[in-house]
């Protein structure tokens, strides 16, 4: 009696990276409107699910995943992940969203983050937190992430119905944005409203040579 297993041609070829990769590329295609969470992560579940299958698709379907994480803030996400994993998905980040903080909770992001390097992270969204409005001593830290090469900030005045940055808290932002992201060369704002009245010629002073872009959505 024979119990030699048998591998089909289709087995053989769903084992090759490449093919993972575009079966993922695919599905990936659905995955670009970002004007409903709740659409991504309905998009993003196939990829999960896709990683449970063997490790040849968990190291392709993680690279999808983590390329661009669901929008929102990349600390939380982080933190639900076990500190010995952090790593192994910080490598897979290019573009991600981040939440300005209070003043209380630095040292522990801080001490969350700093260890972490993000070597492929060139695009970040700064927001503020949903209801950050009713907090009277709230105060605008942006969270100190490792090792980055981040080249494109994109300032969020006001995160979908939620009030926009007031002035001073838009300068507080201003002020950390050379020492958070020293390599940046583009910063970009929502809209061109009154928080950021005189952060073009502060940010000229601050950094010579960058480009400051003001988008106005309606």
């Amino acid at each position: 009696m024979n119990d030699t297993v048998q591998t089909t041609a289709a087995q053989c070829a769903l084992a090759l990276p490449e093919i993972v990769s575009m079966i993922l590329q695919w599905i990936c295609l659905g995955c670009r409107r970002w004007d409903s969470v709740w659409y991504f992560i309905a998009l993003k579940r196939p990829i999960l699910d896709c990683g449970l299958v063997n490790w040849v698709w968990f190291h392709q379907a993680m690279r999808y995943l983590w390329k661009k994480p669901i929008p929102g803030d990349l600390p939380k996400l982080l933190e639900k992940v076990t500190p010995q994993r952090r790593q192994l998905y910080a490598n897979l980040v290019e573009e991600a969203g981040m939440c300005v903080i209070n003043g209380h909770r630095v040292p522990y992001y801080d001490a969350m983050l700093r260890e972490l390097r993000f070597p492929k992270l060139k695009f970040l969204t700064l927001r503020t937190e949903p209801g950050h409005k009713q907090s009277q001593d709230f105060e605008c830290h942006i969270p100190r992430l490792g090792s980055n090469h981040i080249k494109t900030v994109f300032i969020d005045c006001s995160y979908r119905m939620w009030p926009a940055l007031a002035t001073y808290e838009m300068h507080e932002v201003l002020r950390q944005i050379p020492a958070a992201f020293p390599e940046v060369e583009d910063i970009c704002f929502d809209k061109a409203q009154e928080a950021t009245i005189g952060a073009e010629e502060w940010l000229a002073q601050q950094l010579p040579g960058k480009q400051f872009i003001f988008l106005n959505f309606f």
